[in-house]
């Protein structure tokens, strides 16, 4: 009877502390599989779906090409079985190619054409959370004469790096349901919708209504916004659970909505100004759209 007990209890606790990831699967349809699974001891879900995907970003990295998420299929009962994530991936566009053209596109800003405002504002910077230097984010000064001839090159400069990066993204796989589709097709939205919020700070900064402090924090706003509801979308898609993934989307959605709406409230002010009137010492009031504080200023 000891013995029988023994055996049911290294039974459970080989379950609880299940672990290991498996091989790469190629599927019919040109798409991959990467499976790992843990235990409730060590990790679960979580830490499977991890492992699961750092294998199949390690993967398409040896073959010198990107990983695209799927989707994710959960097996397992928590505390009876190990937890299994299965994530079905595809391996697209060269990560080369994508570092070539940021090479590319910082190499052209380096003219002299724009030295006068190397300083003044981050000319070339990918989208992160990065806090704004302190030296960016203090000058109240608006663009001079000359700064605003080099602001019009940049943005031109700007503009043809965004339609390389875009030509880029449109080659990219695009497996999956239909749903898998939406997803993907919204995580993009999310991103051009931050391009474009930027795009109207530099005609702003161009036309000499706001000064390089006011450029620089608003842009680190913005981007700080639509990178979180983005982060919470594309964790949202991958819960297990089919009602709650639909309605963290949404938050995730509204979230950017509402920054949105905040966002234009605050352009409609910064396009009614007449150039070289505010600064950031200027009256400022705050409003709130929902979870998002928005502060104009005047």
């Amino acid at each position: 009877m000891k013995k029988t007990t023994y055996l049911i209890y290294a039974s459970f606790v080989l379950m609880l502390s299940a672990c290991g990831t498996g091989e790469i699967i190629k599927n019919p349809n040109d798409t991959y599989s990467s499976t790992a699974q843990y235990g409730s001891l060590n990790g679960s879900w979580t830490r499977a779906q991890t492992d699961a995907i750092a294998k199949a970003n390690e993967f398409c990295s040896k073959n010198g090409q990107s990983y695209y998420f799927i989707d994710e299929k959960r097996d397992g009962v928590v505390g009876w079985s190990p937890q299994k994530s299965t994530i079905t991936f595809a391996c697209g566009q060269s990560a080369e190619a994508y570092k070539d053209v940021q090479v590319e596109c910082e190499k052209n800003l380096q003219i002299k054409d724009l030295d006068i405002i190397r300083s003044k504002v981050q000319l070339f910077k990918l989208a992160n959370e990065e806090a704004v230097p302190f030296d960016l984010a203090t000058n109240d000064n608006f663009p001079s004469a000359m700064e605003v001839e080099a602001i019009g090159k940049w943005a031109k400069l700007r503009e043809e790096c965004i339609a390389k990066f875009n030509r880029l993204k449109s080659n990219e796989p695009n497996f999956g349901t239909a749903l898998q589709k939406t997803y993907t097709e919204q995580i993009k939205s999310f991103q051009s919708k931050l391009t474009a919020s930027i795009s109207e700070l530099i005609v702003a900064l161009y036309q000499q209504k706001m000064t390089y402090g006011e450029f620089a924090q608003r842009r680190y706003e913005i981007t700080k916004n639509i990178l979180s509801a983005e982060r919470d979308y594309r964790q949202a898609i991958l819960l297990a659970d089919r009602d709650i993934q639909l309605k963290q989307t949404e938050i995730a959605q509204q979230q950017v909505q509402n920054s949105l709406v905040a966002w234009s409230a605050y352009m409609n002010a910064v396009n009614a100004r007449q150039p070289q009137t505010i600064r950031l010492q200027s009256n400022c009031t705050t409003t709130k759209y929902g979870t998002t504080l928005n502060t104009n200023c005047y």
